[in-house]
């Protein structure tokens, strides 16, 4: 089949609004050729009759015309027709995973937090870790943006097991050769590969190898050959002879040499610094301990996660409510993947502590009866919530189809009494 074939189907499934083919005829998508037989000569038996009704008329004269396209599409055609649909699914969920990816860049930076919410993103997509991995690198390198860099330094050449003055195709074929051992599904895996493109990104742009170069010099190269860091400070410590020059309080200029035999330090305490406000603690005390900042901005949701709201022609809103739990002001914004759902305001109000939004579903720019959007809440430094909204057309309430029948049997028995009462009477 061809790309207009193809584009001639979907839209077929999207008038009728079916997911596709195999949705439209009600068929697993390995049913025996003689149920597809079955199900189409079912289909077109029913357009058939159909073609007067308004209603139908476009839907059974495209079934009757293009018989043969369904029975090529599910039969002889059918792996090449599944595949297509799974590109189609695929292209649709990095659709959905760029504008995420959106929301988790900052500043040009990707953080690892947001890159982890990024990856959960697209299990939840159904999209493979390596596809999803790949979708973040070609982001990264379209927007020229990087990831934050890590806590502790990684030799990124050991890593590889190629030397520093590697070149671009030694790293690349390293590179390859890492990801290829490491396939698999599970954390272990992905943090694996994640680190290995990461590798690739950094050591194929001359800019940033040269100040990664920079580092890998001052934390690994100033020592070759050493790894554990008792024999990097054993090596970098000054050697000291037997005696120890003391500087005098009294003149700078002077000094003297003392014997270190019978000298202890045990019981001396240093002068306190000035960061310390002129107090002193005793040798081995502690300062107590260290202060770490809290998390940043927290907040919740103030309702439920996953919202069905049924539509008309006229646009709907509904509000989305969030409360601020943590200590700090919360800084973000608010995003749609969705052209036909918008959010108003657009961002958070850091000096409110309880906020409402609200979302509008435009009916116009829905292609099918029911349609999902994510609608998420990201703060600057912190959490990340979204909502689910699904969106459904209202269909007649099976009342009006009643009574609309016993109006037309009515019109019907009126419109045949002149008729009726000639033969009777």
């Amino acid at each position: 089949m061809n790309q207009r074939e193809l584009e001639s189907i979907r839209k077929f499934t999207s008038d009728t609004g079916a997911a596709d083919l195999f949705a439209y005829f009600e068929l697993s998508r390995d049913a025996d050729a003689s149920v597809v037989e079955a199900a189409i000569r079912s289909k077109r038996a029913w357009a058939q009759g159909q073609q007067a009704n308004p209603k139908y008329r476009r839907v059974a004269i495209w079934l009757i015309k293009n018989v043969g396209l369904c029975k090529r599409a599910l039969g002889t055609e059918r792996e090449g027709y599944i595949a297509h649909l799974q590109e189609r699914a695929q292209a649709e969920a990095l659709e959905v995973l760029n504008n995420v990816l959106d929301g988790a860049v900052f500043n040009r930076m990707l953080s690892i937090e947001r890159e982890e919410a990024v990856l959960d993103r697209g299990v939840q997509l159904g999209l493979p870790d390596e596809v999803v991995e790949r979708s973040i690198e070609a982001y990264l390198d379209r927007h020229e943006a990087r990831r934050e860099p890590p806590a502790r330094f990684v030799d990124y050449y050991d890593l590889l097991g190629v030397p520093n003055d590697a070149s671009p195709s030694d790293v690349e074929a390293a590179v390859a050769r890492g990801i290829a051992k490491a396939q698999g599904i599970g954390p272990e895996a992905t943090r694996t590969r994640r680190t290995l493109r990461q590798a690739a990104r950094l050591l194929r742009n001359p800019a940033l190898r040269a100040e990664y170069d920079l580092q890998w010099e001052s934390e690994v190269a100033a020592v070759p050959g050493l790894s554990a860091p008792n024999e990097r400070e054993a090596q970098l410590a000054p050697e000291h002879s037997d005696n120890i020059q003391l500087q005098a309080t009294v003149d700078p200029e002077a000094t003297e040499s003392f014997s270190t035999d019978g000298l202890s330090l045990k019981s001396a305490a240093p002068p306190a610094p000035k960061s310390l406000g002129g107090r002193s603690l005793a040798v081995g005390a502690s300062t107590g301990p260290i202060r770490r900042p809290k998390g940043g901005p927290r907040f919740e949701l103030v309702g439920e996660a996953q919202r069905t709201v049924r539509v008309g022609r006229s646009p709907v809103s509904i509000e989305i409510r969030l409360k601020s739990t943590g200590e700090h002001r919360l800084h973000g914004r608010v995003i749609s993947d969705r052209t036909w759902l918008t959010v108003k305001p657009d961002r958070l109000d850091p000096d409110r502590r309880e906020q409402v939004f609200t979302a509008t579903i435009h009916p116009s720019g829905l292609t099918r009866n029911r349609a999902v959007a994510l609608c998420t809440i990201i703060a600057d430094r912190g959490t990340r919530k979204s909502v689910t909204i699904t969106a459904e057309r209202a269909g007649i309430k099976p009342q009006w189809l009643a009574l609309g029948g016993v109006v037309a049997l009515a019109g019907g028995a009126a419109a045949a009494w002149p008729t009726l009462a000639e033969v009777l009477f």
